[in-house]
């Protein structure tokens, strides 16, 4: 018998050992912990590891040994304590290095749990997660894995790390994965070179942040349904994140952060959303959002400088909708201009004379809107 099977069958005595001495105080221990979860969500996002982290920190400082790493496994299994057993498995895989293996092995091999047991690293420390992340990427043949891993090093990455991006970037052939690594390159970059000393670990605290509230959302067809619900995620949080990296994100054309700056009500972009607004893509309806949540004069202003009778039908009826939501009076007499110009459609006069009675409804305080203005 070589050394290795050895190994394994003496490890494989000290489990079923463990599990025999401490299975009672451990599945007495993780059902404490997991009372702690919330029962249902408090966030768009639904329960988060965020919801869970002193739930899964009491857990670890009981148990953490090796019977633990077998026991948190069998968890995974079952919906209800998942997402707790990935987390605790994380955290004990800082430390324990049967418990990195099980999570890597969890990572390569089960791909119905690859998402949210890779999102636990993101809620380490960043030398950590830093370490398991990149641990996986040396690993992994998985483009898609390989992406997801790379994304999240924009937050968790050093100069170490932007050096191996940067060899990887150079015999890469796959097109997205060499895409990814040069956005993740660009942005590891200008954290390390542009942003303040004194900022750059906030900085990165917050890259973490977003990927990971991103990552933990809803998937759905809809397109960039995860980033939508992901922004109001933080915003309920409390979260507010800081002009410079907010500005960073507008730049470069980042979803997430448009959607950040409108819950947040950032004025000072409105000049960066005028740019982005004119555009047909979702890029400009979410720029269009963001203006109308803004709700200054001049915001609302850049909204009815789209708007053009006859052309652009989609960003004329998306303005009306906006400005019915969020219009001041002055939106309201723009509307009433509007309703006499003949070029629009038929639908989009009932959209302006929609918006028009919203607006006077909500100024008012009545409950019944003003007589229709056509």
């Amino acid at each position: 018998m070589n050394i290795n099977k050895k190994l394994l069958l003496v490890t494989a005595i000290v489990l079923i050992n463990s599990v025999v001495c401490y299975s009672q105080d451990i599945v007495s221990d993780f059902d404490q912990a997991l009372a702690m979860v919330p029962e249902y969500p408090l966030w768009p996002s639904g329960i988060m590891y965020y919801d869970m982290q002193d739930a899964a920190n009491s857990f670890i400082s009981k148990h953490n040994d090796i019977s633990t790493v077998e026991f948190l496994k069998a968890k995974i299994e079952d919906p209800n304590s998942r997402k707790l057993a990935l987390l605790s498995l994380a955290k004990l895989a800082a430390s324990e290095p049967v418990a990195e293996r099980t999570l890597q092995e969890i990572i390569h091999g089960q791909p119905r749990f690859r998402r949210e047991a890779l999102t636990a690293i993101a809620y380490l420390q960043p030398a950590d997660g830093r370490r398991i992340a990149a641990g996986l990427l040396a690993r992994t043949d998985s483009w898609r894995l390989r992406i997801a891993i790379i994304e999240a090093m924009v937050g968790l990455g050093d100069q170490h790390t932007l050096e191996v991006l940067k060899q990887m970037r150079g015999t890469e052939h796959q097109g997205l994965v060499k895409r990814a690594l040069e956005s993740a390159i660009d942005q590891i970059g200008h954290r390390l070179t542009q942003v303040p000393h004194d900022r750059q670990v906030k900085w990165a605290e917050q890259e973490v942040l977003c990927w990971r509230t991103v990552r933990e959302s809803p998937r759905s067809r809809a397109p960039h349904t995860e980033q939508l619900l992901a922004a109001e995620t933080l915003y309920l949080q409390g979260r507010r994140l800081p002009r410079d990296f907010l500005e960073c994100k507008l730049n470069a054309g980042n979803i997430l952060g448009i959607l950040i700056i409108g819950n947040q009500r950032e004025a000072w972009a409105i000049e960066s959303l005028k740019r982005y607004a004119a555009l047909s893509d979702f890029l400009g309806s979410f720029a269009r959002n963001s203006l109308g949540q803004i709700g200054t004069s001049e915001a609302l202003r850049a909204l009815e400088a789209l708007v053009v009778p006859g052309m652009y039908h989609t960003t004329n009826t998306h303005v009306f909708r906006l400005l019915g939501s969020y219009g001041d009076r002055r939106a309201a007499e723009y509307l009433r201009t509007l309703s006499e110009d003949e070029r629009f459609t038929e639908r989009e006069h009932i959209l302006i004379n929609r918006a028009y009675e919203v607006i006077e409804r909500r100024l008012s305080g009545n409950a019944t809107p003003r007589t229709h203005i056509r």
